[in-house]
């Protein structure tokens, strides 16, 4: 029912958000933005959310739309960050108009926007949530996390949970019908053993405790990708990861039309099976793909 329920409600957002230059965004602004405007005026909170955004004016509206619904269901005080990483657009400007705290960072690249935002939590912040300005989350996505990474007895100190791909291109068959087999194929894996595995895991939808973080230097910003689960891998030094509860659906961009399908997949294929022949080594990307 939960699956359902993020579906449709990404469904109406997708169908809401306006585009930058629409007349309908300052209202769409306004009516999906209050409690992200009244935790953030709230003194020490205890939880930060943080989003890296870089040309993101188009997909970050409904991104922080989502968090402002799933704040409904939080009694934990939080802070919610918007990290513009060197945005030519209008990203930063929406990010303001809908309260969030916005840091800068004029170095490109996802890591480093991450770090910038893990440095600049409140000191009384303990943990530290992620997402991506392309991905909606679920209005029951804080909870889980939070109570998980609260619970000192069963010392996780990472958390992660389930991540789906938008469908939005069944005019190419093609496509859709490699995107369904990856789909299907991923969801079998992650099943099977996701704790061993570590497959379906990523910045979109994770939790940490910023301590850990902390110690362990956070980011490895010479990473263009794989930062999330390299940092992850080094959080895992000092406790134990949990699979919640706790959905997000995010943008097909990468698989589909970044990198192609095949690549993506056969990317993830590769960096599984160098993590476990390594004992651990997550081979990041030190150089972008031509």
């Amino acid at each position: 029912m939960r699956e359902k329920a993020l579906w449709q409600n990404y469904q109406q957002l997708h169908q809401k958000n306006p585009a930058p230059d629409s007349e309908a965004k300052v209202d769409f602004y306004n009516q999906n933005s209050q409690n992200i405007k009244t935790v953030n005026h709230a003194p020490n909170p205890e939880a930060a959310i943080i989003i890296p955004a870089h040309n993101e004016s188009i997909l970050l509206p409904r991104a922080l739309a989502a968090i402002n619904q799933a704040l409904t269901f939080s009694q934990t005080s939080l802070s919610v960050i918007v990290v513009d990483n060197a945005s030519a657009d209008a990203t930063p400007e929406i990010a303001h108009a809908f309260g969030t705290k916005v840091v800068s960072q004029p170095k490109k690249g996802v890591a480093w926007a991450r770090q910038a935002g893990l440095y600049a939590v409140e000191p009384s912040t303990r943990f530290i949530l992620t997402t991506d300005a392309d991905t909606v989350v679920s209005e029951n996505w804080l909870s889980p996390h939070l109570k998980e990474l609260a619970d000192t007895a069963n010392q996780t100190v990472f958390t992660h949970g389930p991540i789906s791909y938008e469908c939005d291109f069944k005019d190419d068959l093609v496509k859709w019908f490699l995107y369904e087999i990856y789909k299907r194929a991923a969801f079998q894996v992650q099943k099977t053993k996701p704790e061993e595995l570590k497959i379906g895991i990523g910045g979109g939808n994770s939790g940490f405790i910023k301590s850990v973080a902390l110690k362990e230097n956070g980011y490895n910003t010479t990473l263009h990708t794989g930062e999330d689960i390299d940092l992850m891998k080094r959080i895992l030094n000092n406790g134990q990861d949990k699979r919640v509860d706790a959905s997000v659906i995010t943008s097909n961009r990468r698989i589909i039309h970044q990198d192609g399908i095949v690549y993506h997949s056969l990317r993830k294929l590769y960096c599984n099976v160098v993590y476990f022949a390594t004992g651990g080594h997550w081979p990041g990307k030190t150089t972008r793909k031509p």
